[in-house]
């Protein structure tokens, strides 16, 4: 199913980051990366739009049952939130925490390109108007830390295998993957207010470079782990952390602005032991 709203202008980037499953509900959420939400063209304000869609029985058809903004607002349009997790509190709220692109949540430049200062902010579904036009958003309830182990340039993606509460977060930038326990991370469990990354678990891999030791996996945009049955059995090990990681790769860049050797791997989906 192609993930694009009809009333899009089509001279508009739809920016759509992250698919979001709320595994309590089975309802699913898309995320727009950072959209100009202004009325008045003289105030420009970006914020990511959480959409919850609904797909017809088809699956090739889906409609949208309500766009909220989440509070935050970016300073513009390259670094929003890049990835997401929908995940329950113990209260029974559904909470999206998202990851921001840039580090300090900033665009590129002096605080954007600060290595080592990841955030995810944590937000809950609210009715009321903080962006004119919408009349719910998504309120940030706190901003945490990711360690400062993952000093990464950018950061892409995120996955959580929840009964482990082992995280994944991938750099688009830096061609890596940052491995490590998110405690609290885990539907019935989570409470935004304690919930931390534990900064001494983190490890960072490199995915693949090719035969010359050059960066070959320029534009990893998604991941998620994937789990696996042990042989014979019929039910997964659901404890285990798994072994394999699924990722997509976007369209390389043009134009120049990136190397020759990213061509071979981009739009592409990808398996990682």
């Amino acid at each position: 199913t192609q993930i694009v709203n009809p009333e899009f202008d089509s001279s508009e980037d739809s920016d759509f980051e992250s698919i979001i499953l709320d595994a309590t509900s089975g309802d699913v959420y898309a995320l727009r990366e950072a959209v100009d939400v202004s009325v008045d063209s003289s105030k420009i304000q970006y914020h990511s739009v959480v959409m919850k869609i609904e797909f017809e029985e088809t699956g090739n058809e889906y409609k949208v049952l309500d766009a909220c903004p989440c509070e935050h607002q970016f300073d513009g349009r390259l670094n929003g939130l890049e990835g997401a997790l929908a995940i329950r509190g113990a209260d029974g709220v559904l909470y999206i925490m998202g990851l921001c692109e840039g580090n300090h949540c900033a665009e590129p430049g002096v605080r954007g390109d600060d290595r080592g200062n990841g955030k995810m902010i944590i937000m809950a579904r609210e009715e009321g108007t903080v962006v004119k036009g919408y009349d719910c958003y998504w309120k940030t309830i706190r901003t945490i830390d990711i360690p400062e182990s993952a000093y990464f340039e950018d950061y892409s993606a995120i996955s959580l295998h929840r009964s482990s509460m082992t995280a994944a977060i991938s750099s688009q930038q830096d061609s890596r993957l940052w491995v490590g326990t998110l405690s609290g991370g885990q539907d019935g469990v989570f409470d935004p207010m304690t919930v931390e990354f534990d900064a001494s678990s983190g490890k960072v891999y490199d995915f693949p470079r090719n035969a010359n030791c050059e960066v070959q996996y320029c534009n990893v945009e998604g991941i998620q782990w994937v789990e696996s049955t042990n042989e014979g059995d019929d039910e997964v090990d659901s404890d285990e952390v798994p072994k394999v990681v699924a990722a997509v790769s976007d369209k390389m860049k043009s134009r120049g602005r990136q190397s020759y050797t990213c061509l071979d791997k981009d739009q592409s989906f990808h398996l990682f032991a």
